[in-house]
C-alpha cells in the first residue's frame, strides 16, 4: 500500500529548479514502459497524478487517475484519490460519488471512511464526521505500519567553491509518506471537534495519541500544543515545542513565566 492524502501534502524535497521533475521523468518511463497494463498501469498512473497534484497540476492528475480507473475499474484506491483530487477543485459531489464508488468496491476499505470523514468535519457536519472517522481508524489500525508511498530518488552533486576544492554530495527527491500519518490527521480532526464542543479530556487524549502515532508529523505536533495551550497546561505545550524543533529546527523560548501559554495560530 502507498501514497498520500492530498490535505496532508505529499512532501516533494528537491535540490532541483522544478520540484519533482526527475521522479515524474520516471514515472513517465514507466508508464510507457512494454507491457505494463492492469493494476501495475494503475499504480504508475495514480504515482504520477499525485504528484502531479502536488505541484498543483490538478487536472493532470486528474487525467492520469481517469486513466488509473480505466486500466483497473475494480481498484477502490483510484476512486478515493480521484475523489481527493476532485475535492481540491471544489467539486464536492463527485468526490464524495467517488468516495461511494470506493466503498461498494471494498465496504472496509478505511482511507474511503476517512476521506469521507474529513470532508464532513470541512462541511460543519461534525457528528457524522465523527463516526466515519473512528470508523477509519478502527479499519486501518492494521496497516499504521504501512506507506503510501515510499519512493526517493538520488542524483550526485558538485559544488563548485571559491575557497577550496569542490564539495561532493548528494541531493534528494523524494515521495514518502506513511498510513500512520493519516491516521494522525483524523485523531488531530477528532481532537478539534472536542476541544469546541468543550469535552477537553477527549480532545487531550486525541491529540496525545495523534502526536505517539506519528512523532514526526508537524500536524499532530503542532495540534497538540495548541490543544495543551487552550487547556491551561502551558509548561508541557512549551516542553512540547521541543518536538517541533526537532522537526522545523525552529526553537521557540518560553516566557519567564510558565503560565503564559504558547499560541501559534491556527493549523
Amino acid at each position: 500500500m502507498r501514497r498520500i492524502i492530498l490535505v496532508l501534502a505529499i512532501i516533494v524535497a528537491a535540490c532541483t529548479a522544478k520540484p519533482g521533475a526527475d521522479i515524474e521523468k520516471d514515472l513517465d518511463h514507466r508508464i510507457q514502459s512494454d507491457g505494463l497494463s492492469g493494476a501495475a498501469l494503475a499504480d504508475a498512473l495514480i504515482d504520477r497524478g499525485l504528484l502531479r497534484a502536488a505541484t498543483k497540476n490538478l487536472d493532470g492528475a486528474i487525467v492520469d487517475l481517469d486513466a488509473a480507473i480505466a486500466a483497473a475499474p475494480g481498484l477502490a484506491e483510484a476512486y478515493v484519490w480521484r475523489g481527493i483530487v476532485r475535492g481540491e477543485t471544489g467539486d464536492k459531489v463527485r468526490a464524495r460519488e467517488d468516495y461511494d464508488r470506493a466503498l461498494a468496491i471494498d465496504p472496509d476499505y478505511w482511507f474511503a471512511y476517512g476521506a469521507i470523514g474529513l470532508t464532513l468535519a470541512a462541511a460543519g457536519d461534525e457528528d457524522a464526521a465523527l463516526a466515519q472517522l473512528a470508523r477509519a481508524l478502527e479499519l486501518g489500525r492494521s496497516h499504521r505500519g504501512e506507506f503510501f508511498v515510499r519512493e526517493s530518488r538520488y542524483q550526485r552533486i558538485t559544488q563548485l567553491s571559491r575557497k577550496g576544492p569542490p564539495a561532493r554530495g548528494t541531493a534528494t527527491q523524494a515521495l514518502s509518506v506513511a498510513v500512520s500519518d493519516h491516521l494522525a490527521r483524523y485523531r488531530v480532526v477528532r481532537a478539534q471537534i472536542f476541544l469546541k464542543r468543550n469535552d477537553k479530556h477527549a480532545a487531550l487524549v486525541e491529540s496525545k495519541d495523534a502526536a505517539a502515532l506519528a512523532p514526526h508529523s508537524l500536524i499532530a505536533q503542532w495540534n497538540l500544543v495548541r490543544v495543551l495551550a487552550q487547556l491551561g497546561q502551558c509548561e508541557e505545550a512549551w516542553r512540547q515545542t521541543e518536538a517541533i524543533f526537532y522537526l522545523t529546527r525552529i526553537r521557540f523560548a518560553p516566557p519567564e513565566s510558565k503560565d503564559n501559554c504558547p499560541d501559534f495560530g491556527e493549523l
